[in-house]
């Protein structure tokens, strides 16, 4: 430890020999960077610190106020982890951290004990009555959209998560990982929300999922707040299945009077930090909407389009490319109803799905829709009405 005063005397009388020790303690802290356990009892703005307990480097803010993380020190192999990576870094392991994708809508009801999808990536899990939810406005900086959960009378607890893919997990076992979310509190009176990780049993099964953190309480957020609550865990064994983080908030939305808001959630590996509750977590990563579109699009996307070539004067086999390679070979599902454009202009008599996939690369629709009116060998456009409504949708979810 090497935390001594920076301030030399400048009263009373001082020996030749106690003022050149005092020079050399001073130099110590500074060589060493105020290296110690715990932090310097004598604090300053723009101070660096060494904490040895946490292995991380921090320096203090302009406020004299708090501790700001730089980065973590792996001691063990040399190498230092950036914390406090913003953009372009890719550290972030979750989709949509945003909340600005919104394949599926901006708003829908979660029925009470089945999981729903809200915006892309997030569900919902709704006990003792339906919740509604809905994209809203920024809760601060960097996201730019958050996700808005209502209540209503009879809740009993409300749990908000994402699964995380194998293919974006595979090294985190063992590892320290912290995860963050920042929070709009309006349900009229405290709440603490909590946090529970599990992960899947196998690669991407989530038959029996495996728990690593049951409902560990967050940090408490006052009514009408926003505020960040962030925890700290060591990955277990077999994380690197899948990993699947779970916000829960109990029965704190139990009117429809009620509500919390979600944005610029973050889960990382961070080298070095403590378990436990982190009260200066690293600013989260959001990356573009262009990257987090094409990201989300390998779970879930829509094809408003698809060509094809009449095979008789009643059916037509339709494919597509899909502009995404999906996570595996998707399920498919329709909105509303799709039109016929060509040269003959075919009037529609039944639409029918097809689910043959060739690979999770293309799509492939064996002898639907049917029309009439069609011409054997013409190609035609599969086209969807002016109703947005309408559409074909992909769907490898994990």
């Amino acid at each position: 430890m090497s935390q001594n005063s920076l301030i030399l005397p400048t009263t009373g009388t001082v020996s030749g020999l106690q003022m050149t020790q005092n020079i050399n303690n001073a130099l110590d802290s500074l060589n060493t960077l105020n290296s110690g356990a715990s932090a310097p009892s004598t604090l300053a703005s723009g101070m660096l610190w060494h904490d040895t307990s946490a292995n991380i480097l921090k320096i203090r803010n302009q406020a004299n106020s708090a501790w700001i993380n730089i980065t973590g020190l792996d001691e063990s192999n040399n190498l230092s982890n950036p914390l406090n990576v913003f953009s372009k870094g890719f550290v972030n392991l979750l989709r949509n951290p945003s909340m600005q994708v919104a394949q599926r809508g901006t708003s829908g009801t979660a029925t009470a004990g089945a999981g729903a999808y809200t915006l892309d990536g997030w569900q919902l899990l709704a006990t003792g009555a339906n919740q509604a939810w809905s994209q809203g406005g920024t809760l601060g900086y960097p996201a730019l959209k958050s996700l808005s959960i209502t209540g209503n009378t009879g809740v009993t607890n409300t749990q908000f998560f994402q699964r995380i893919e194998s293919n974006v997990v595979g090294y985190v076992d063992g590892q320290q990982i912290t995860f963050q979310a920042q929070i709009f509190n309006n349900t009229g009176a405290a709440i603490t929300p909590n946090l529970s990780v599990t992960h899947a049993g196998s690669s991407d099964n989530w038959t029996s999922p495996v728990t690593d953190l049951t409902a560990t309480n967050l940090q408490t957020i006052a009514s009408g707040a926003t505020a960040t609550v962030s925890y700290t865990y060591t990955a277990a064994a077999g994380s690197s299945n899948g990993l699947q983080f779970i916000l829960g908030f109990g029965s704190a939305l139990n009117s429809n009077t009620k509500s919390v808001s979600i944005s610029n959630v973050d889960a990382r590996i961070s080298t070095g930090v403590a378990s436990g509750l982190n009260n200066a977590p690293p600013s989260p990563e959001i990356r573009s909407y262009p990257l987090e579109l094409v990201f989300c699009q390998r779970y879930y996307q829509i094809v408003a389009y698809l060509s094809a070539t009449a095979t008789s004067a009643t059916a037509m086999n339709a494919g597509e490319i899909l502009p995404v390679v999906m996570r595996a070979a998707p399920t498919a599902g329709q909105s509303g109803v799709l039109n016929s454009q060509g040269t003959t202009n075919p009037t529609q008599s039944a639409v029918g799905l097809g689910t043959n996939f060739s690979t999770a690369y293309s799509l492939y629709f064996s002898g639907v829709p049917n029309f009439t009116g069609l011409t054997a060998g013409q190609s035609y456009l599969l086209a969807v009405p002016a109703n947005n409504a309408n559409y074909i949708t992909l769907s490898a979810e994990l």
